[in-house]
Formats: structure tokens, C-alpha cells, sequence
């Protein structure tokens, strides 16, 4: 990564949210996780130059908790590991093609989503979900501008993590925004999290494109902005790279319409 990449400095004038809850309550007693073996992911992720990435600072506290690692399992019994993010109560938002890929003939039938995972301990347990869904474009077209997907929990997970905010903003707020991303990649040890930050700098329709550190694991990570606050608001959905860049679905208005029509 360029060494101006490194320095982002957090813009005010990103408007405050207001679906955003946290609450401070202490932690449960944290659950302890088996190893899982031959997991796959999707589609490959790049460290861009130099790799920035570093530990997650505090998997009790937002936005690090609200961020979890997902364990797809097919019809075959085959496992597949990425990354999603309380975007509800009961909502998870990730990247569609952990969920179903007709390039590869996989399609996802439950996912164990374990928030703000810390190697094998679950500080915030586990919650295994059947119910989920990606759009009929993706199914039928596989294009990246609608490789969003959603999992719906059994239950309200988030009325006590708290979850993001997403937002859809205009070209230019969104352009050399500073921005983050934290996901679970495959390349560190198993089950820990790992974020970056960097600046967005292409912006179009449907997606957006930064310098963010990933490796297969990360995709379904939020790319998200904090606001005057300091509160997390999402804009984008990690899901791509390329040799200069990485890429996310942009949260345009057409795609923040459908988010919260998948709000639970």
C-alpha cells in the first residue's frame, strides 16, 4: 500500500446515524470453539503493497464484536469460512457468493455466525441459521455489483451486541472518505480478526474501491466509515481484488432500499 494510504484522518462530515445501538452489559462466559479443518473461500483477496493489517484492538467492545466469522456448510457437508456483520437485530449482512456460487456449484445450507470470534473462543457464543438469502441477479448473472447477501439469526443477537448502521452517500462524501474494514482471513491464525484502514478512491454506481488490506476469509466485511460520533456506519460490503485494488458493493440508494426491506 502507498505510504499515503497509511494516514487517514477522520472526516466530520459524515451525517450521524441513528440506527445504531451499543450496549456496555459485561460479556457472557466466553465459549470455547474446536478447530475447524479444509475450510474453503471464494473468489481471492489481496494484500496491496506493504500488508497494514493489524489485530482487531477489542473483540468485548463495537464495532470489533459486532463483526463475525462465518462457517458456511453445503448439502455435502463441505465447509466454507467468511466474515459478515450485525447489521440488525436479527440481521447479518455479508458478501452473496459465501452463500451460493453457480461458478463453483456451491450453495450454502446453514451458517454458524460466531460475532467478534477470538481464536477458539466465542465471547458472544454462536447461533447457527437456515435462513437466508442473496438476489435473483446474483443467482442468474453472478455480477459484483449485487454480490450482497443476507442471514437472518433465530435470535435478536444484536438487541444486545448492537449492530452497524449503513448509510448510502453521495459520490462526493464518499471519495478519499477514510475508511475500514475487519474480517477473519485465512492467512493468520485460525478465527482471529484482523482490520485496516485506508481512503476510498474510485466511486462508482454500484461499487467502490479503496486500499484496504484483505485476504480470502475477509469477504462480507463491512467497509465502514466512523461518523461525527465516532460511531461505525457501513457503506459497503467487502467482496473483490485486484492487483491495484480492492473493491466493495457500494450501499447505493437502490441497494439501501433493498437492505432495509432484509431489516429484522
Amino acid at each position: 500500500m502507498n505510504h499515503e494510504d497509511q494516514e487517514c484522518s477522520r472526516p466530520a462530515h459524515l451525517p450521524d446515524v441513528q440506527s445504531i445501538r451499543f450496549t456496555q452489559e459485561s460479556a457472557p462466559a466466553p465459549t470455547r470453539l474446536s478447530g475447524i479443518d479444509a475450510m474453503e473461500e471464494f473468489r481471492p483477496r489481496d494484500v496491496l503493497g506493504q500488508d497494514n493489517r493489524q489485530p482487531s484492538p477489542n473483540l468485548r467492545q463495537p464495532p470489533w464484536r459486532l463483526i463475525c466469522h462465518l462457517v458456511m456448510t453445503d448439502a455435502q457437508g463441505r465447509e466454507f469460512a467468511g466474515t459478515g456483520w450485525l447489521a440488525g437485530p436479527s440481521t447479518v449482512l455479508t458478501a452473496a457468493h459465501n452463500l451460493y456460487s453457480s461458478a463453483h456449484g456451491y450453495a450454502a445450507a446453514s451458517v454458524t455466525v460466531i460475532p467478534g470470534r477470538d481464536g477458539n473462543t466465542a465471547p458472544w457464543g454462536s447461533l447457527t441459521s437456515t435462513s437466508f438469502a442473496t438476489l435473483d441477479l446474483w443467482r442468474q448473472t453472478s455480477r459484483a455489483e449485487v454480490d450482497i447477501g443476507v442471514i437472518w439469526l433465530p435470535q435478536a443477537l444484536g438487541q444486545s451486541l448492537g449492530y452497524f448502521g449503513f448509510q448510502a452517500l453521495d459520490d462526493a462524501v464518499l471519495l478519499h472518505h477514510a475508511v475500514y474494514t475487519a474480517g477473519y482471513p485465512e492467512d493468520r491464525r485460525w478465527g482471529t480478526q484482523w482490520y485496516d484502514q485506508s481512503t476510498i478512491h474510485r466511486v462508482d454506481a454500484n461499487l467502490i474501491a479503496y486500499g484496504l488490506d484483505t485476504i480470502p476469509g475477509q469477504s462480507g466485511s463491512p467497509v465502514f466509515a466512523l461518523d461525527a460520533a465516532g460511531n461505525p456506519v457501513a457503506v459497503g460490503v467487502h467482496a473483490y481484488g485486484k492487483l491495484r485494488e480492492n473493491l466493495g458493493v457500494r450501499i447505493s440508494r437502490p441497494m439501501f432500499q433493498i437492505l432495509t426491506g432484509w431489516w429484522r
